[in-house]
């Protein structure tokens, strides 16, 4: 069907419903809507334990679709699909919250993998690398990740777990009920944000941005140990300038340790690589990028380029001091994207590198155990291959 007409024919089963509950409108709405659900569950499913039906996965996102179908104000700016693919993949999660869904096989290989890693640290007198702790489990390194990613992946739901506060006398306060401004309009369209967008975003904060801040922190804390001179200045601000039992915005009167945060994204930035598809044809440098085509950007490379900066294997944190930091060309420096895909937690993670690392250095300081191996490992995010063993002394 053309898109213009299957358009116009959306449309007019979205009147006929809303005006006059028209309900063979309403299934033939489900129906045109149906691959939203194959797409959500096929989303899901590559992330969840083998022994979660993809037909009952299916069955609780058709009950979300049918949910968004007449809960959707077709009035408002937003796109249906936007809408629906957040209520089905709600509706499956709901469901799956209901189910002591991760198996006991599960349970007992997270253990089994942490008494292996806690003889081994204890043997080496450091992390061990997946090999090694493939080694002493007796799997290959790919049964040891793929072990590990099914672990991982059984937790993801229970981030949704946290969508209710209670407060210890049986009361329970949603989550929305905490976070000021969640009715703001959108400058745009003047529209708020629907329970639905606010969940979304919590969890997307929550699952992506602790592992990404964590790197970050953890490769800042080691170019410190390599830095005298910059950890010297650092220090000297926070013990100026920042009171741990001030709750305003320290950042702005940081901006030695915002620059060293910054500068240390430069050299390692959590996202190392990133992934697009090429929406339709272009060409760049006279090579032509066919529309489907998967386009990767390495942030680890552009941020190291020698015709974009100087003496970019260099660590220094003046680089992105305020009067220098304006030179920088926006897309030479992207540890969190561009575009319309850019990181949604950029500003936060920002906030909350800087504020966690004066923390930890007004009080300490960390140098780089004796001996201890310093070398890259790059999975979803960028962090050191062996861990990062550090003493730790009282300032």
């Amino acid at each position: 069907m053309d898109s213009t007409v299957k358009a116009i024919e959306l449309k007019e089963l979205w009147r006929r419903y809303k005006s006059a509950d028209d309900e063979r409108a309403r299934e033939r709405l489900v129906v045109a809507y149906a691959p939203l659900v194959k797409y959500v569950v096929g989303r899901m499913r590559s992330n969840l334990p083998g022994h979660i039906d993809e037909a009952e996965l299916t069955s609780y996102g058709l009950g979300g679709l049918v949910g968004a179908i007449s809960r959707f104000d077709p009035d408002r700016e937003i796109k249906f699909e936007t809408y629906a693919i957040t209520r089905i993949r709600g509706a499956i999660v709901d469901e799956l919250r209901t189910m002591d869904w991760v198996p006991r096989s599960v349970r007992a290989r997270a253990r089994e993998i942490e008494r292996a890693n806690r003889k081994l640290e204890a043997q080496l007198q450091r992390v061990p690398t997946d090999e090694e702790m493939a080694g002493e489990l007796q799997l290959s390194v790919e049964e040891f990740q793929d072990r590990l990613l099914r672990i991982y992946n059984s937790n993801l739901v229970a981030l949704d777990e946290m969508w209710y506060a209670g407060d210890g006398n049986g009361d329970q306060a949603s989550l929305l009920e905490t976070l000021p401004d969640s009715r703001a309009a959108d400058p745009e369209t003047g529209r708020g944000l629907s329970e639905e967008d606010v969940r979304a975003n919590i969890v997307t904060f929550i699952g992506a941005g602790h592992e990404t801040t964590a790197n970050a922190l953890t490769w800042t804390l080691y170019l410190l140990s390599q830095s005298p001179e910059w950890r010297a200045r650092v220090e000297a601000e926070i013990d100026v300038h920042f009171d741990p039992d001030d709750e305003t915005d320290p950042t702005e009167r940081l901006p030695v340790t915002k620059a060293v945060f910054e500068e240390a994204m430069r050299l390692f930035p959590p996202a190392a690589n990133l992934v697009r598809e090429a929406i339709s044809e272009d060409w760049i440098a006279g090579f032509r990028i066919p529309a489907g085509t998967i386009v990767s950007v390495s942030p680890y490379v552009l941020h190291r380029h020698k015709t974009l900066w100087r003496n970019p294997e260099d660590f220094d944190p003046s680089r992105f001091l305020p009067g220098e930091r304006e030179k920088i060309d926006r897309y030479a420096y992207i540890p969190f994207g561009a575009g319309p895909r850019v990181c949604i937690g950029q500003a936060f993670a920002m906030q909350e590198g800087v504020i966690v690392l004066a923390h930890f250095l007004k009080r300490i300081r960390l140098d780089l155990f004796p001996g201890h191996p310093v070398a890259l490992q790059q999975r979803i995010t960028l962090r050191p291959r062996h861990g990062m063993r550090m003493i730790v002394r009282r300032r």
